[in-house]
């Protein structure tokens, strides 16, 4: 009885998102998808330029926007300006007798789309047809393409090259859609069956790098055809609360303070931050050190990691200097780091390749006028040169990491100089409003060809 009603009641959360996206969509709309769980509160990038895709299409293309996702995650941590977002956002049911209707729906409709495209992922994956469309990552492609078609949808865009860029792709090369994808990092990573890096880059409309590395990554991977339409598109950020810090930033007096945010993940580096503190406090530094962020849900080896650094902070004994605190919400970060004299950013580079692009955190630190010590890895180097916005050392060396924390915490003058270059960079190119003007000239293009 209990599955029978569950299933009721998922049938009915689907009649109910048909009717909505069915409804006033003469005009159509811009259809987003970056990940299976939303929100999520460390894609603020994504969001950020969904924020962006939303003011375009409903005030110059007259569209409006809707999230397509699958699982629905808390929204506390995320921002308020996000609200808009949550507001226009539909879950995908995964009722097997909803996907073999929504397939028959689209082979009668648009007869050999779906066969067409998937005989291309099936020479990417050497799978047959008839293999392919009996699975699962199929079946829920085709109820997106079908929603994607309730919605009248004009524009797809995806982030990151998981299960809902797949679906996009498959929606796009089914319904004739323009398509675009923002890539960050994860496309150098074998870790999900569906990627197909190649074929998304060969049918994609707009592929948006985060960075020139990242785009000589994508070049590697999608050959020198998908150069013209791959858009180097700086994470951006909206400063309205973060800006103003600046106006009240001074140097603490006596205690050098530090905060770190980021995730609980092997390539953050923070085992190599511990042990920088340690040899500062063998100087006799004076210091503090906020570690601010939480581990990953059900990956392992953020959980083993977080063990690992607490256990080197307890062992030695730095629990005074060094505080683990935890994530914070979107809108507690300006706090945080209005507190702070230096971000630090200890990043490392994996054995699988894994590795930071711009970290968002970095970005949004360099808003608030913070000075950035940090690794020279991934592509953390577009942002921060050396000696201007922040002081640049080499992966996994604490001594070096820690030689840099005491030269910038004793020159108060080139304390004065990475702050001022590092907010006067990120209003030259990572502020939304610059980051956002040529994504948007693009897909002004792509809609009305």
């Amino acid at each position: 009885m209990r599955a029978f009603l569950k299933r009721c009641l998922r049938q009915t959360r689907n009649w109910r998102t048909r009717a909505a996206l069915g409804r006033r969509s003469m005009a159509g709309r811009i259809v987003l998808a970056s990940t299976w769980d939303f929100p999520n509160p460390t894609h603020a990038y994504a969001y950020q330029e969904m924020l962006g895709l939303m003011d375009l299409g409903r005030m110059e293309l007259g569209l409006d926007v809707c999230v397509l996702y699958g699982h629905r995650c808390p929204s506390q941590d995320v921002a308020a300006r996000f609200a808009p977002l949550l507001q226009r956002a539909f879950a995908l049911e995964t009722l097997q007798s909803i996907h073999d209707a929504d397939l028959r729906h689209l082979d009668h409709h648009h007869p050999g789309k779906v066969d067409a495209f998937l005989q291309r992922v099936g020479a990417a994956t050497g799978r047959s047809l008839a293999a392919l469309r009996a699975d699962p990552m199929i079946s829920r492609a085709s109820t997106f393409t079908r929603l994607c078609e309730l919605a009248n949808a004009r524009y797809l865009q995806s982030w990151f090259f998981y299960d809902q860029s797949f679906m996009t792709m498959f929606a796009a090369q089914v319904l004739g859609i323009p398509r675009g994808i923002s890539c960050h990092v994860d496309h150098v990573l074998d870790d999900h069956p569906w990627k197909l890096v190649p074929l998304q880059l060969a049918t994609a409309d707009l592929v948006l790098a985060i960075s020139n590395r990242t785009r000589e990554e994508l070049l590697h991977l999608g050959g020198p055809d998908c150069a013209p339409r791959i858009l180097v598109k700086r994470i951006g950020v909206a400063a309205d609360l973060l800006r103003p810090v600046r106006a009240r930033r001074t140097r603490t007096n006596n205690t050098f303070q530090l905060v770190s945010i980021c995730r609980l993940e092997p390539k953050k580096g923070l085992l190599t931050l511990v042990d920088a503190c340690e040899l500062l406090r063998q100087r006799g530094r004076r210091f503090r050190v906020r570690l601010v962020g939480g581990e990953d849900p059900g990956v392992p080896t953020s959980a083993a990691f977080a063990a690992a650094v607490r256990q080197r902070i307890a062992s030695l004994q730095l629990g005074d200097l060094v505080t683990l605190e935890g994530p914070v919400g979107n809108d507690g970060i300006p706090a945080v780091l209005a507190a702070a004299d230096a971000f630090v950013a200890p990043y490392v580079e994996l054995d699988s390749g894994d590795k930071d692009g711009i970290p968002t955190a970095i970005v949004e630190a360099m808003a608030t006028g913070l000075p950035i010590v940090c690794s020279r890895v991934g592509a953390i180097a577009e942002a921060v040169t050396d000696g201007e916005q922040g002081l640049m050392v080499p992966q996994r060396d604490a001594a070096a990491l820690a030689a840099a924390i005491e030269r910038l915490a004793d020159d108060t003058l080139l304390w004065n100089r990475l702050s001022a270059g590092a907010a006067r960079r990120f209003d030259e190119e990572f502020d939304c409003r610059v980051t956002d003007r040529e994504l948007h000239a693009r897909v002004r293009k792509l809609v009305s060809r």
